[in-house]
């Protein structure tokens, strides 16, 4: 009688088992493989991004900096005179050679002798008007602003930098846009692909803040346009924002945004309306 033979049961399912297992490995590397693709592909999409708006904030930089010095070149010669023995005028843009001629002139044996700078200037480059700042602290030298003269845009930096400061009669302190605005490299892109809004925040919004939180609120609270996003922008008396910082304004900053930018020339569009307010 032959013997039967009987099925190795126990071998087949070791064998399922460890197919069981080969699959479950495989599935887990299929897992870790398409998580470690979806991880350098957000890794990329990150650099990419990165790249991009360096790229642009460069090329936004760039823009505004050709732009201004663009302006900067058209720009009269700024004059220095002297009156008397310790005091002296600056009258014309801030420029590079602007600040060289100023430091030249009080390295001189009369320059040493200058208490008091007034000045009458349209505005220029931000950067030069911190360094005339400094210098002018350094030697102890008080600004002002000479009368029915104006200090415009970025004169308002070197104006409340200098630690000694203030103005003669009907000195006029001009805030506005200017060229380089933007105090961000984001808005500065977004202003450049016309997403911007005008709430992004601009270097007046500090400059006119270092007056006073009340003055920068008293020029917030312009219906008609924003002062300090408007190119012709706001004109006030040295005593103005001096009122206005003690609580009692002189006139709306609406009648006061009226009264600068609907004189002019490139006057805006709401000048034409009989009753802008």
């Amino acid at each position: 009688m032959s013997e039967e033979k009987i099925p190795n049961i126990g071998s087949h399912i070791e064998t399922e088992i460890d197919m069981s297992q080969t699959i479950r490995e495989q599935r887990n590397l299929i897992r870790k493989l398409m998580r470690d693709i979806r991880c350098y592909v957000l890794l990329l999409i990150i650099l990419t991004l990165i790249v991009g708006f360096t790229a642009i904030s460069s090329f936004v930089l760039f823009k505004a900096e050709t732009k201004s010095n663009n302006f900067d070149q058209k720009l009269p010669p700024t004059s220095l005179m002297w009156i008397g023995m310790g005091n002296l005028i600056f009258n014309g843009p801030i420029t590079e050679n602007a600040y060289k001629n100023l430091d030249a002139s009080l390295n001189t044996e009369l320059g040493h002798k200058v208490t008091s700078l007034a000045i009458n200037s349209p505005g220029g480059d931000g950067p030069v008007a911190e360094k005339i700042s400094t210098l002018l602290n350094e030697r102890g030298i008080e600004i002002t602003i000479l009368p029915d003269g104006f200090c415009g845009s970025a004169c308002v930096p070197l104006f409340i930098h200098t630690h000694k400061h203030t103005s003669l009669d009907n000195g006029q302190i001009i805030f506005h846009q200017g060229f380089i605005y933007r105090s961000d490299a984001l808005h500065g892109i977004l202003a450049m692909v016309g997403l911007s809004s005008d709430k992004g925040p601009v270097y007046m919004d500090k400059w006119a803040a270092e007056f006073g939180p009340p003055l920068l609120a008293y020029l917030r609270s312009c219906k008609l346009a924003d002062p300090l996003r408007s190119p012709i922008g706001i004109a006030m008396t040295w005593q103005e924002i001096q009122d206005v910082l003690g609580g009692h304004a002189q006139r709306a900053c609406d009648v006061a945004l009226v009264d600068y930018e609907c004189k002019r020339s490139d006057a805006p569009s709401f000048c034409n309306k009989k009753n802008p307010f």
